[in-house]
């Protein structure tokens, strides 16, 4: 990623499996785009879960465009701040 270089100072990318997030990272924003149609709605449910207990609080969680969290009762972790890029963000 072309990013200046004051820029990647402050930021720490970290690919990889988002189920085993570390509790001690506490990301401030989780790219999931174009996951989720991969997943059966337990392993949904699973990543949602996982993903809202060790978000940084405030923190951001993004989906594909295209991909719905509508099947889920999210409202009491999750803020839909974007409903044309599936930007939600971490309630306390």
């Amino acid at each position: 990623i072309n990013l200046p270089d004051n820029a990647k100072r402050i930021v720490n990318f970290i690919s990889g499996d988002v189920l085993k997030i570390s509790p001690a990272i506490k990301p401030n924003l989780v790219l999931y785009r174009n996951q989720m149609i991969y997943h059966n709605h337990t392993k949904q449910h699973k990543v949602l879960k996982h993903i809202h207990k060790n978000l940084a609080p405030n923190g951001y969680f993004i989906i594909g465009a295209r991909e719905q969290l509508k099947s889920f009762d999210i409202n009491d972790q999750f803020r839909l701040m974007n409903v044309d890029e599936q930007i939600y963000k971490r309630k306390l």
